[in-house]
């Protein structure tokens, strides 16, 4: 498998992939005809085994010599006393990822949001970091510390960084959910996440992204027959002023397989419709409709 797969089936950025396998030699991927680096079970379960041992707060070059150590048969050295790192606070990691932002460093940026994931699962990653962080950056922006370029530097990298996490086992047989932001809406970072939790859990997803007209959103639910179709939209208007073309997509896929999401999904709107309404986290949402996620 190439390194985006491999990125999406352990939950490991592949800027962390290549940090691991450089400055430990943790993985040995072999090379495609292109020259593409191509990776397999055993680096899969390197990459897991690595995530349980920085969980536990083992520093990264002491998880690798544990890790290496199993794979080769010996046991696994003890950690020395002391050794185990303290998570550092959230607040110094959001400071660093904020300082890294404003001066538009990708490398360090990068490393920031790998340093503030790596340890969590996605879900509380999530909900203890990007979404504080998204907060905090709108608020910087609304008080003059951050310009919209700062926005879009800092919601492209996030995206770059959860891309790899999209993937979803097309083999399976988990139900289809089609997620998309109505036209007008242009942040899909939420409901992307949203879509990667029901990944997690084995749902197949299909995300049309930011900006979607009703009409292109409701050819998709015709041709896919989705189990589930969620919009999601920040400002209620977004919503009310496609009441029509909403309630012929209830009408073509059943009001029980549409819901509506984000802040400006009203509670007023579903009930009028008589459709779904996610609220709270993306977490709260994916836990309210497939259980707690991993």
């Amino acid at each position: 498998m190439r390194i985006a797969e491999l990125a999406a089936r352990t939950g490991v950025s592949p800027h962390l992939i290549r940090m691991w396998e450089r400055r430990y030699g943790l993985l040995s991927p072999t090379r495609s005809a292109g020259g593409y680096r191509l990776y397999g079970p055993r680096d899969e379960a390197l990459l897991n085994q690595m995530r349980e041992q920085r969980a536990q707060g083992v520093p990264a070059g002491e998880a690798v010599t544990r890790v290496l150590a199993r794979r080769n048969g010996r046991p696994a050295p003890p950690a020395p006393t002391g050794v185990t790192e303290p998570k550092r606070p959230s607040r110094e990691l959001l400071d660093h990822l904020h300082e890294a932002v404003q001066g538009f460093d990708e490398v360090r940026a990068s490393v920031a949001l790998d340093d503030l994931l790596a340890d969590h699962p996605f879900g509380a990653g999530l909900d203890e970091i990007l979404i504080p962080y998204l907060r905090e950056l709108g608020e910087r922006w609304a008080d003059g510390r951050a310009t919209v370029a700062h926005e879009h530097f800092a919601s492209s990298l996030i995206r770059r960084r959860l891309a790899p996490l999209c993937q979803t086992d097309e083999q399976g047989d988990g139900p289809l959910a089609l997620l998309a932001c109505p036209s007008g809406e242009q942040h899909d970072l939420m409901l992307m996440s949203f879509g990667i939790l029901l990944a997690q859990a084995g749902w197949r997803v299909r995300h049309l992204g930011s900006d979607t007209p009703m009409s292109a959103i409701t050819s998709a639910a015709q041709a896919l027959t989705p189990d589930l179709v969620v919009l999601s939209a920040t400002r209620a208007e977004l919503f009310w002023s496609k009441r029509p073309e909403l309630g012929q997509l209830r009408d073509l896929i059943g009001a029980d397989r549409l819901a509506l999401a984000g802040t400006g999904a009203s509670a007023q709107l579903a009930d009028d419709l008589g459709v779904g309404r996610f609220t709270g986290t993306p977490t709260q949402a994916a836990q309210a409709l497939v259980g707690t996620p991993r």
